[in-house]
Formats: structure tokens, sequence, C-alpha cells
């Protein structure tokens, strides 16, 4: 398992990774009141597929974040993810974005490291 964090201002998200043979489970939460808001699947040479629950909007976390896993990872994975912010503002809903895929590009080097990439 590997676990990450990154925290801007008002702004925290926890990145937990579970390897799953040679699959990966990433979940994403962080905010006011961590959830699961919505799913994204995706493997190497395959269109990313995201299931939202409800008006979730998490997508824009977690379909840059199957791009960066694509191209840097041989299995199948999934994205589970719920970050809400009361109150978000604009330049918070940036930060989101700069933060998850910072942790995205942290769990390739870990991943890397471990070769658990291949």
């Amino acid at each position: 398992m590997i676990q990450l964090m990154k925290k801007s201002g008002r702004i925290t998200i926890d990145l937990t990774a579970i390897r799953m043979g040679q699959d990966l489970c990433v979940m994403l939460t962080g905010g006011d009141r961590p959830h699961l808001g919505v799913v994204t699947i995706a493997a190497k040479g395959m269109d990313a597929q995201t299931l939202a629950f409800g008006t979730h909007k998490e997508r824009f976390v977690t379909e840059p974040i199957a791009q960066v896993l694509s191209q840097r990872f041989s299995g199948h994975f999934v994205i589970c993810c719920g970050i809400h912010v009361d109150q978000i503002t604009k330049p918070e809903i940036d930060q989101v974005k700069v933060l998850s895929m910072a942790l995205a590009n942290d769990l390739c080097v870990q991943l890397n490291e471990r070769g658990d990439d291949q």
C-alpha cells in the first residue's frame, strides 16, 4: 500500500493506492467531507471511462490522473475520488487540480522505485 498526502491552505488531499495483483486501486479523498463522488477506470491503451454519482464533478481530478497512469503503469487501474471543500473558490479548485496531479506523479515515482509499474 502507498499512502501520500498534499496540503495547500485549507485544501488537503490524501491518496491511497493498493495493488491488486498486476492492477491498482487508487483512492483520492479530501476536503471537509471525503466521500465517493466518481470512479474512473482505465488501462494502458484504453480510454478512461468515468461514472459519477449524481452531480459530482471529480472527473476533473480523475481523468487527468488516468492519462498519467495509462502512460506509466501497465496494469488495469481504478481511481475512486471524493473531495468536498465547503464554499470552494475557483483558485482552490485549481489548487485541487495541482495537488492531485502532484500526488499522481509521486505515485508513479513510488511505483517505479518499487518496480510496480511494469
